[in-house]
């Protein structure tokens, strides 16, 4: 049985009445099931991750806005293009030797 938001009692001379105050509205919503329109049977509601086309438990998941999706995609396809290619040695990205800078009066 719910417990009772409010108690008290309500006195007639003397005869007291106890009275208690209850909620009077349910926190449950009825059930319900999807259904294919054309014969009415169940259709089947999971997760799936798109990826690894592996069922993904709600302890897995985050929320994220579409746009970062995409552009999550697109840089995780980025990267893994230019993961197997070899990277190339090029002189701008040599270390020139400390020194005084050019252009300058000591």
């Amino acid at each position: 049985m719910a417990r009772a938001i409010w108690k008290g009692s309500i006195s007639f001379g003397l005869v007291a009445i106890p009275v208690e105050l209850h909620v009077a509205v349910r926190e449950h919503r009825p059930r319900v099931r999807l259904l294919q329109a054309r014969d009415k049977s169940p259709v089947k509601y999971e997760r799936v991750c798109l990826r690894e086309g592996r069922p993904m438990a709600w302890e897995d998941l985050v929320k994220g806005y579409e746009g970062e999706v995409v552009d999550l995609m697109e840089r995780l396809r980025r990267s893994l293009e230019t993961a197997g290619k070899p990277r190339k040695a090029s002189a701008s990205r040599t270390r020139k030797p400390a020194g005084k800078k050019p252009g300058r009066a000591a």
